[in-house]
């Protein structure tokens, strides 16, 4: 429908003096054309022009519907790709050379000029400030056809008859139209069928099987996608049902076929046992089963007749253990001679974890490493008697009773010997009469093993290779407080 804006704009002295003159001569002043800009402002009267003219079109229609009033009617559409919203709109004459009245506002503009659709525009345009019956409007015959075809268009209720009535995608069954092979529409019941035949007409689709039948897709790809019989009996291998067990149980093939069966027994020396590998391929090939421990205590899965679990490192099993808070996957499938587990935490008993070398806090550390004594060792830096050292991974906080093994670089001097640990803090170093170290005490290429002690201020070397040994007489010995 036209957007129809009702506003007084301001006449221009332009206008004015074009109007007064063709007053004397006889003739009225014609409207021609309507002009539509970008620029925002309060208009003086001295305007010629628009000050941000993006668009101009000739009137479609209208006529005075009053001495001092014009109704105005035009089709606008903003240039490809420079849709905008009007701030200013101006209204010429003589063929568009005179700027007869002009609007604009600071307010935030209403009218938008799509670059894609065209908008019919309508001004009730006030001109008391003029002569009475001065101004007329001269039409484009043309554009007002083109108005007047656009409005019966949208007013119509069905403005294309040569097309079907669609939605979503699929037309509307109707016993007069032919529809083509694979042409998809909704039946008469509702539901949505595709043509099974080319020249398909006057077939009622809940009643015409060999015309029309359910909709084909290609396989799906995408959440939204709907689903192909063959694909959604593919999945049936995944999970497709939840149960609960909390006792020792033989499953049923059924009960197990594509769900996830969790544990919540707290009773110990429990088992489950499987229903026969065939009775569940019987139902669907390529089944997977998940088992989860949620308990408190173990939990044995155990195949029945004599058939067996194949691990994935080739083992042969009859049965698994599953501890607290594991999961297995058991899989079903008719290519296989057994139960093949594919998956889960059970799964690392027969295959450990294998990782890397830590380098971080908390990373998993393997046993080579711990053997090495690398995350405690380091060659120590800084000086003689100020010992640093930065275990790799780096230790966050000191804690007591840790042990760090430190290779010496320089023999120590006498005074006190102090020793940082990943810039944690420079800690005095004892020996294991809890006194400051002699010199020497620490030396050079040697291996110096330091204990922190309880109270964690104090760093008590236990021993240092090719250092001179020590005795004590038994008065001064002292129990080492770690």
């Amino acid at each position: 429908m036209p957007i129809s804006v009702p506003f007084i704009p301001t006449i221009t002295s332009a206008g004015l003096t074009a109007i007064f003159n063709a007053q004397s001569t006889g003739v009225e002043f014609a409207l021609s054309h309507i002009a539509f800009g970008t620029a925002q402002y309060t208009p003086d009267g001295t305007e010629t022009a628009l000050q941000a003219e993006k668009v101009r079109v000739p009137i479609a229609g209208g006529g005075p519907i009053s001495p001092t009033q014009i109704q105005i009617y035009a089709v606008a559409m903003a240039a490809a790709g420079d849709p905008f919203f009007v701030g200013e709109v101006g209204f010429f004459g003589d063929n568009g050379a005179t700027l007869l009245a002009v609007y604009s506002s600071t307010s935030p503009p209403t009218l938008f000029l799509s670059d894609t659709v065209s908008t019919s525009v309508s001004y009730a345009l006030g001109l008391a400030a003029l002569p009475a019956n001065s101004v007329t409007v001269t039409i484009d015959p043309s554009a007002s056809a083109a108005l007047l075809i656009l409005g019966q268009h949208v007013a119509s209720a069905d403005p294309h008859p040569q097309y079907v009535e669609k939605v979503n995608g699929a037309a509307f069954y109707d016993a007069t139209v032919t529809f083509v092979e694979d042409a998809l529409v909704v039946g008469d019941d509702g539901l949505v069928y595709q043509s099974l035949q080319n020249a398909n007409i006057g077939h009622v689709p809940s009643t015409s099987p060999t015309w029309w039948g359910p909709v084909s897709v290609p396989p799906a790809t995408a959440n939204k996608h709907a689903v192909q019989l063959q694909q959604a009996q593919t999945m049936r291998g995944q999970m497709q049902s939840v149960s609960t067990l909390d006792a020792s149980a033989s499953v049923g093939a059924g009960a197990i076929a594509g769900a996830v069966l969790y544990y919540f027994g707290n009773t110990a020396n429990q088992t489950i046992t499987l229903p026969p590998r065939a009775s569940v391929i019987s139902i669907t090939d390529r089944s997977i089963t998940k088992f989860v421990n949620t308990s408190s205590v173990s939990v044995t899965i155990a195949p029945t007749g004599g058939e067996q679990i194949g691990g994935g490192t080739g083992e042969s099993l009859t049965s698994i253990v599953l501890a607290p808070g594991d999961d297995l996957q058991l899989l079903a499938a008719s290519e296989f001679s057994a139960w093949a587990a594919i998956g889960g935490s059970a799964l690392r008993q027969f295959n450990p974890l294998v990782v890397a070398n830590a380098t971080a806090a908390q990373d998993a550390v393997p046993v080579a490493q711990l053997q090495s004594g690398a995350p405690t060792y380091a060659v120590a830096g800084g000086t003689a008697n100020a010992l640093t050292v930065n275990l790799t991974p780096a230790i966050t906080k000191y804690a007591p009773g840790m042990a760090i093994r430190v290779n010496i670089t320089e023999n120590n001097a006498a005074g006190g010997v102090t020793l940082n640990v990943n810039g944690l803090g420079a800690l005095p170093v004892v020996g294991l009469d809890h006194l400051p170290l002699t010199a020497g005490a620490l030396t050079l290429s040697g291996y110096a093993d330091f204990e922190l002690s309880d109270s964690a201020n104090t760093f008590v070397m236990r021993s240092c290779s090719y250092a001179p040994s020590k005795s004590y007489p038994a008065s001064s010995r002292r129990t080492l407080r770690r």
